[in-house]
């Protein structure tokens, strides 16, 4: 069995998506990492808007459905995970 320790996350690209949102748009967010793992070949992604998890948000970009007003202040985040590590943007 290999020790999970020889896993790691390092976020490389931090989600550089839409500062201003222009009302009716949807707005984009893309992140990147680094990973070792001897478990798998691709880490996993969850998206969250103000700390709850977006349902099937699970890729490096994110894109929301059109902002409205109520979105304002929002914040988005993604925790990219392998076994035995992870990080969140």
């Amino acid at each position: 069995m290999v020790d999970p320790v020889d896993a790691s996350v390092t976020i490389t690209q931090q989600p550089s998506g839409t500062t201003l949102a222009t009302e009716g748009t949807p707005a984009t967010f893309t992140v990147a990492a680094a990973f070792t793992s001897p478990y798998v070949t691709a880490p996993g992604y969850q998206w969250f808007k103000n700390d709850a998890p977006i349902v099937n948000a699970r890729a490096t970009t994110y894109t929301t459905p059109d902002v409205t007003q109520a979105d304002n202040g929002a914040v988005y985040k993604c925790l990219v995970v392998v076994p035995g590590a992870h990080a969140y943007s």
